[in-house]
């Protein structure tokens, strides 16, 4: 740090450039009386060659010299750089000198009288000059300490960027070492933190007597009042937070510290808004330098930027270990849920196979056993009608079994037509839908892709199923003059279209009704696709009708989903 030069007024020295012997030596004997040191030049260049050589606080040149005059030193001393004060002396009064002089860079203006009263001058102008000179000095440390400061809050920011942007504490410790060397010219310095509890003070890195930065973070004790010392200082009112002390300078040798030498410390506490993080030490057992106000200041200011930005890193450590473990749990909760839902769908799948399984068992049943003894009561009647008098009881008997024999096979064809075992999934649907069609009065459409791809029971179940609760919804609910059916195979899928030309409905409304228990048509429709990993969507715009659109993905092992099926 650049000091200010406070020595006394008799260690100022002079040149006197004077061309008349017995002048300069009267001017030397004077002031060396005074206390001033002084050397003498006879001529103007002789005088910028001691200029060269030495350094003088003040230069008097007298204006009437052999060669270059008094005016042409101060010009030339001007353009040789910082230049010392300088006295422009002269025998003549002319106020035109004096304004050239002060033009040229001249502190002084002095005109000499016969009797040698001008010597008594200047002891009153050297003062006079160093008083000047002093605060322009103080002046210009001024400047340089706001720049540096202003340079130290600047590099301040920037390590705090660079700090705030490392992703774990040990590089944020290794970083705060590197960047307090290379950016705030910290020669050498170690880290410590203390827990949060304040029992255990724990070292991270420092810079040993080569420059080089080490690992600390093996050092570990238990704070005691000393240390508390440091991490909660006491100060009173404008004390500095940093704090000097003289002590043997240590170094960190993989175990312990060992001493390297001794002179000042500096430590600074590191806080934040919640209280003591750890200390920060520095020296200069290097260059042995004095102490940096500047430096140590900026160190505070570091220190309390370091703080805070280590308790956001504490706390978003933390918070990112809550994350994890809800994050873990939630991923266990999900995968119950997902094996809770797989076996939900296996027994739902298992329920729709065994109501299939049964659902063909009952049609059979029907079909082969009531609907054969239906036909042969009809039968039986008939042939009593044909042998004896036909009464009203017999007729009404007779067409009580005819009913009778319809619902039977409707019931039976509902449950599960043959023709889906027989025939086939297309054939089973273009006939269910010409059958609704003609019972309810609706124009019926049909169009379908010739099916290359195997399908296992269970999609063509799906399919009739879905194809069936749509259908009577159409006849119960839509009011419509057609109904359009398609059946369509993709890569490995196929797909299945309804629509109708009716008034149409809310779908959301109907969805809400069916969670309610209202209607389950619309749920078991989306729950039998959806167990297939299917995708069901329903669309209706009132009045212009409903289309329910069906996508079935057909599995690469299909036999694998057969015996699945059909267990």
């Amino acid at each position: 740090m650049r000091e200010i030069n406070m020595t006394m007024v008799s260690q100022e020295r002079l040149l006197y450039i004077e061309s008349a012997s017995d002048l300069a030596e009267a001017f030397k004997h004077k002031m060396n009386e005074a206390g001033f040191d002084v050397d003498i030049a006879s001529e103007g260049t002789e005088g910028l060659q001691l200029c060269n050589i030495n350094t003088y606080d003040i230069v008097i040149a007298e204006y009437k010299i052999p060669g270059i005059d008094g005016l042409e030193v101060i010009r030339r001393l001007s353009l040789m750089g910082p230049i010392p004060a300088s006295v422009m002396l002269t025998a003549y009064g002319d106020e035109r000198i004096a304004v050239e002089a002060m033009k040229l860079g001249a502190s002084e203006y002095i005109v000499k009288d016969k009797d040698g009263r001008y010597l008594e001058l200047f002891p009153a102008v050297i003062q006079r000059l160093r008083q000047q000179r002093l605060l322009l000095e103080a002046k210009q440390l001024f400047e340089d300490s706001q720049q540096a400061i202003i340079q130290g809050l600047r590099d301040v920011v920037g390590i705090a960027d660079q700090l705030i942007a490392c992703p774990d504490m040990d590089q944020l410790f290794h970083r705060t070492i590197e960047l307090i060397q290379k950016r705030l010219g910290i020669e050498r310095c170690s880290l410590f933190l203390a827990d949060e509890s304040e029992t255990v003070i724990q070292g991270t890195y420092g810079i040993d007597l080569n420059g080089n930065i080490i690992d600390e973070s093996a050092f570990s004790t238990e704070i005691t009042p000393q240390w508390l010392s440091l991490l909660r200082p006491k100060r009173r009112l404008g004390d500095s937070l940093w704090r000097v002390t003289n002590g043997a300078h240590k170094q960190w040798n993989g175990s312990k510290y060992e001493e390297v030498g001794d002179g000042w410390i500096v430590s600074t506490p590191i806080q934040s808004i919640s209280g003591p993080i750890g200390v920060f030490f520095n020296d200069t057992c290097i260059s042995q330098d004095n102490i940096d106000d500047v430096k140590q200041e900026l160190l505070v200011v570091f220190c309390s930027v370091l703080g805070n930005i280590i308790e956001r890193k504490r706390a978003d450590a933390a918070l990112q270990q809550v994350n994890e473990e809800l994050e873990k749990r939630v991923n266990e909760r999900t995968q119950v849920l997902v094996e809770m839902n797989q076996d939900r769908q296996k027994l739902s799948r298992r329920l729709m196979d065994v109501q299939e399984t049964e659902r063909r068992a009952i049609a059979r049943e029907l079909h082969d056993e009531i609907g054969q003894a239906l036909t042969a009561v009809k039968m039986n009647l008939q042939a009593i009608a044909m042998v004896s008098h036909a009464t009203p009881q017999l007729e009404d008997a007779m067409s009580i079994v005819e009913r009778s024999l319809q619902q039977v096979r409707d019931i039976s064809l509902n449950l599960r037509p043959s023709m889906l075992d027989d025939l086939g999934l297309v054939p089973a649907l273009r006939w269910y839908l010409d059958r609704q069609a003609q019972r309810a009065g609706l124009k019926p459409h049909f169009a379908a892709d010739e099916i290359t791809i195997d399908i296992s029971s269970e999609i063509e179940s799906t399919c009739f199923r879905v194809a069936q609760e749509a259908l009577t919804n159409v006849i119960r609910h839509a009011q419509a003059e057609h109904v359009f059916m398609e059946i369509r195979e993709g890569d490995h899928e196929v797909i299945l279209i309804i629509r109708d030309d009716g008034v149409g409905f809310d779908v959301e409304k109907a969805k809400d009704r069916a969670t309610k228990g209202a209607s389950l048509g619309v749920l078991g429709m989306q729950e039998r696709v959806h167990l297939i990993n299917g995708e069901i969507n329903l669309e209706s715009v009132p009045p212009l009708g409903t289309e329910v659109w069906v996508r079935i993905p057909i599995p690469e092992n299909l036999e694998f989903e057969k015996e699945e099926g059909t267990d």
